[in-house]
């Protein structure tokens, strides 16, 4: 019978959506931090490589203009402690900080298309 949906189904479909939306929510505030921001120099003061599920990242905590901040970075090369990066954060909240390199474009794509499946899978039985 296709009348009722499953719980399973229910929570496929609004977590795909909420992911969609949080997606779009993060892209705009980045680009608008990027686009309007104080762009400046930071230097690496900690690194902290980790694995996990067989994926390596890297937390570094970065020091610009008299503030702090701890990010996750993509590239190992940025994950070196004295190095030196261009970073962008919005003046009356300084930990709102990004890297200069770093593309919100990319984690836009990405958690939407997550998002997108989730949502097919809780609809399939619809769709099929």
């Amino acid at each position: 019978m296709k009348d009722k949906i499953s719980v399973f189904e229910l929570i496929a479909l609004i977590g795909g959506l909420i992911t969609i939306l949080v997606s779009i929510a993060y892209y705009v505030k980045a680009r608008k931090t990027i686009s309007t921001g104080t762009h400046t120099i930071g230097k690496v003061i900690k690194c902290k490589h980790y694995t996990a599920d067989d994926v390596n990242g890297c937390k570094i905590t970065i020091r610009y203009d008299a503030y702090e901040a701890t990010l996750e970075v993509m590239y190992m090369s940025d994950c070196v402690k004295g190095k030196e990066l261009e970073v962008v954060y919005d003046p009356k909240k300084p930990k709102n900080v990004y890297l200069n390199n770093s593309s919100p474009l990319g984690y836009l794509l990405a958690f939407s298309f997550m998002g997108l499946m989730f949502m097919a899978l809780g609809s399939l039985r619809w769709l099929t």
